[in-house]
């Protein structure tokens, strides 16, 4: 899935901005989710290409077996089963974020 941002401040801003974040929940409410985060890459204003409307950087492309991974680190953590929000830092360059809040594992 592709994200489309522009920066309202500065419409000839086309830069990949890292505090400004898009982001997917898949879970049953606010504190059991599974997230994936990434920061957005504005397009310039009055732009019509595709490549710049909808960049490669923009892509939200995460696998489901990702979140199971990041659930499996989360648990081997501790002993228990209770923690708020484990976060992993899945691309270091872009600080994309595979994130799971899960205060109830069944």
């Amino acid at each position: 899935m592709y994200i489309h941002a522009e920066n309202l401040d500065d419409s000839s801003d086309s830069s990949l901005d890292l505090s400004a974040r898009a982001f997917l929940r898949l879970g049953r409410n606010e504190m059991n989710y599974y997230g994936y985060e990434i920061p957005v890459k504005y397009t310039t204003k009055g732009r019509i290409s595709v490549d710049e409307i909808w960049p490669q950087e923009n892509l939200i492309e995460v696998a489901i077996q990702d979140f199971i991974k990041v659930l499996s680190q989360r648990d081997s953590l501790s002993n228990y089963r209770f923690i708020n929000r484990f976060s992993y830092v899945s691309d270091s360059k872009h600080k994309d974020k595979i994130i799971v809040d899960l205060l109830w594992v069944l």
